[in-house]
């Protein structure tokens, strides 16, 4: 897979648990783990200007993950996850309204195209949510 360009859509979130949050969705992760095997996929994702926003990029910054698919809503806040925990196990409380789901068409077009343009073609294309 050397050679390949690799494009993943879909959900950036932080999911908040009573010890922390950790940055997350399944896109998301694709894209890192992608990124900590050497690869340099474009993530196509929509946060919006919060403090979840700032850990997403962090962790995008710690993987060297790129942010040119990475679109800054300042209308929208950044996607969220409520954990609940109890003795059944883990219970997801997904925020609605979030950047993720008003992903801007033109702007992901546009850096596809620059994507593909400088890798040639793309290989791959991900949509996960």
């Amino acid at each position: 897979m050397s050679n390949k360009s690799l494009i993943i859509f879909g959900e950036a979130l932080v999911d908040l648990f009573k010890n922390g949050a950790v940055v997350g969705g399944a896109p998301f992760n694709v894209a890192r783990h992608l990124a900590g095997f050497g690869k340099n996929p474009l993530f196509i994702s929509a946060i919006g200007k919060d403090n979840a926003a700032d850990l997403i990029r962090q962790e995008m910054s710690r993987f060297d993950l790129s942010c040119s698919g990475l679109q800054i809503l300042t209308n929208q806040r950044t996607g969220v996850v409520q954990v609940h925990e109890n003795a059944q196990g883990h219970q997801f409380e997904i925020m609605p309204d979030c950047a993720y789901d008003a992903i801007e068409t033109s702007a992901a077009l546009t850096s596809i195209k620059d994507f593909t343009q400088k890798n040639q073609q793309a290989t791959m294309f991900y949509h996960g949510t």
